[in-house]
């Protein structure tokens, strides 16, 4: 899906957070409850989870990331998009975003950048892939 056509949230907000190196779009909705992080996989963005966040933000504070070069991400020819360079950019994402634990959800490669984020920063994490 081309960026300019990402069209309008059901709910919530998004924002560009800035990075030490680059900066991540972040679509946010809902604020009482377990932080509940969303990675995409490969070819997608944060519209993957255009049903699911809805339903999630009743019950927790929901974080559906852009990965880097997706989305409204930075693009990928600036910066490293492999997975464990994915991983580094939402563990800083969290840490911006004041997460300290959370449950992470992830589709394709976004369950391989939950589970990096998870084992290379020992970051107090709950999987699911």
């Amino acid at each position: 899906m081309d960026v300019a056509t990402l069209g309008t949230l059901p709910i919530g907000s998004s924002r560009r957070v800035r990075l030490t190196d680059a900066s991540l779009h972040v679509w946010e909705a809902g604020d009482a409850g377990p932080p509940i992080l969303l990675l995409h996989g490969i070819p997608t963005n944060h519209t993957l989870w255009w049903g699911v966040v809805p339903h999630l933000a009743g019950h927790a504070r929901v974080l559906a990331v852009d990965l880097q070069g997706y989305g409204r991400s930075d693009r990928a020819d600036r910066h490293a998009v492999d997975v464990a360079a994915q991983a580094g950019y939402v563990v800083e994402l969290l840490d911006a975003r004041g997460v300290e634990r959370a449950t992470v959800i992830g589709h394709d490669i976004g369950g391989g950048v939950g589970m990096d984020a998870f084992v290379a920063h020992v970051r107090a994490l709950a999987l699911v892939a």
